[in-house]
């Protein structure tokens, strides 16, 4: 059974509307009385209230409450290294299942040569309504629709090329919790740890076609506040690839991300940073 072998992840921070979806959609789709972790650096009393409410949703729950202060960097580095399962999963509390795979999920997890995998996912709004049309749209524009459902040969590749969403994935915990967590890269240690996972299981993943989870477009999230552009140039400049089209794509995706960090340098005035970064 799925919820035998996989525990989720879920960092969470004052947002009990979207976290009562993400966590009724684990229950739905993985299993009931599945390991659910949520790692919480917001008002713990604010999720405390949602899970007394709702009876812990059926999930076997353990809620992690962060010293004031934790930053999701930090958050997500306790979170990961918590699970004792074989597998687990990633998904942020404003994003959900969608469907039932229990069966198929369970099939690729128990494949010995597989240790990581992801799937395509839905595009929804904040109120959590599928947009079909900008799914469609997002799975052309990262080449998610040029993938082969299986095995997936050059896995660092995908990552590069941005096919593999940050969260809805599973990864065998053994290998997750051998990577340090750069804190230092805050906020987007998540995006360095990608490349990480990737380039210790490249030739051992797997991609679903069928879409296993949407990924929510909230107003409060990272990518709506602004991704720190100068800070993901970095991550790229420093990335060592180990395959040639890993070498061509991260090289193809360093001068454009280059370009729009020069773009927000000088919109921010930290035209500087950018020059220590490049440097």
């Amino acid at each position: 059974m799925l919820e035998k072998l996989v525990t989720v992840l879920v960092p969470t921070r004052n947002r009990p509307r979207t976290l009562k979806v993400t966590l009724s959609s684990i229950r739905d789709c993985v299993g009931a009385r599945t390991r659910t972790i949520i790692g919480d650096n917001g008002n713990a009393e604010v999720t405390g209230k949602l899970l007394r409410e709702n009876n812990d949703f059926g999930l076997d729950i353990v809620h992690l409450k962060n010293p004031s202060g934790y930053t999701y960097d930090k958050n997500l580095s306790l979170l990961l290294a918590a699970p004792k399962t074989d597998w687990l999963c990633v998904l942020h509390d404003d994003d959900f299942f969608v469907g039932r795979f229990q069966v198929p999920i369970t099939n690729v997890l128990s494949l010995e040569s597989v240790d990581f995998v992801f799937s395509d996912h839905w595009v929804a709004s904040d109120l959590g309504i599928i947009d079909e049309n900008l799914s469609y749209e997002s799975s052309v524009h990262y080449g998610r629709d040029k993938l082969t459902e299986g095995r997936v040969s050059d896995l660092e590749a995908c990552v590069i090329s941005q096919s593999v969403c940050l969260d809805g994935y599973f990864v065998r915990t053994p290998v997750v919790q051998a990577i340090a967590v750069d804190l230092s890269l805050a906020p987007l240690a998540d995006s360095r740890l990608m490349l990480d996972i990737a380039h210790k299981t490249n030739g051992r993943g797997w991609y679903i076609r069928d879409r296993l989870f949407a990924y929510r477009l909230s107003e409060v999230s990272g990518t709506a506040r602004g991704i720190d552009q100068i800070l993901l140039y970095k991550i790229l400049k420093e990335t060592r690839p180990i395959s040639d089209r890993s070498k061509w794509l991260l090289r193809r995706r360093r001068r454009r991300q280059l370009w729009y960090a020069m773009r927000y340098s000088v919109k921010r005035l930290r035209i500087l940073d950018l020059l220590r970064a490049i440097s």
